[in-house]
């Protein structure tokens, strides 16, 4: 975005010069906003590895906590800080992955149920509970090794399925300060019919939505994404 020089970029019409504005406040506004902790925000998400393919990757694990105790995650489900759950980029939710820390020796196995984290060199956000088994809950970041071998998570059961959220919303902030927030928001109005606020622990998330499907996410994610909007598609 912003005038590249060029006859086009001189001669554009209200429109694109209103798209341009409206950019380059998104980008003042995010350079603002919160990354959650360890969580981060991404932009794209790689392609999910296939249920039932071996799987293996290094790098350094995160963990993430109390400000997302009770909060739901990617999948629907409530997180637990206190569970062995973790989020993960790419690995189908149910999950189990077995997460070895070559510091401490310790091993732990966790099931993925978010996504993230999205901060350049880390595979795996943990829950406090695994990251404390794993003896790392207080030097925050450790080097780990990953395993995963497909789905293997017991089935979910009808009570927890009616719990699931019914709507998807693209999430495309989460500010610590609420103002940046509602600024982001009354933005957002221009371009798309509903943006609503919500709380999540010490941020306010700026989501696009509810919406119907999969494919209107899609679409809606794509056209945030093309305004320079980190985006992550979830139930709510």
């Amino acid at each position: 975005f912003g005038g590249s020089g060029t006859s086009q970029g001189r001669h554009a019409g209200p429109d694109a010069h209103r798209v341009r504005r409206l950019a380059l406040l998104l980008l003042a506004l995010l350079m603002a906003c919160a990354s959650g902790g360890s969580r981060g925000a991404a932009s794209r998400l790689p392609s999910p590895v296939s249920s039932g393919k071996d799987f293996a990757e290094e790098g350094v694990a995160s963990w993430y906590g109390k400000e997302y105790h009770g909060q739901p995650t990617s999948s629907g489900e409530v997180f637990d800080m206190h569970a062995r759950t973790a989020a993960h980029r790419s690995l189908p939710f149910g999950t189990l992955a077995e997460v070895f820390c070559p510091a401490t020796g310790k091993t732990v196995v966790v099931r993925i149920n978010d996504r993230g984290p999205f901060i350049p060199g880390r595979i795996i956000d943990l829950s406090y509970g695994a990251a404390a088994d794993l003896g790392i809950a207080v030097s925050g970041i450790a080097r780990v090794r990953l395993r995963a071998a497909g789905l293997a998570a017991a089935p979910m059961t009808s009570r927890e399925a009616e719990k699931l959220p019914k709507h998807l919303m693209v999430q495309v902030g989460a500010f610590k300060d609420a103002g940046n927030a509602a600024r982001l928001r009354l933005r957002l109005l221009e371009e798309f019919r509903l943006v609503t606020l919500a709380p999540y622990g010490v941020f306010t998330r700026v989501l696009i939505g509810p919406l119907g499907n999969e494919a209107e996410a899609a679409r809606v994610a794509e056209k945030a994404r093309d305004l320079g909007l980190p985006c992550i598609i979830r139930p709510e």
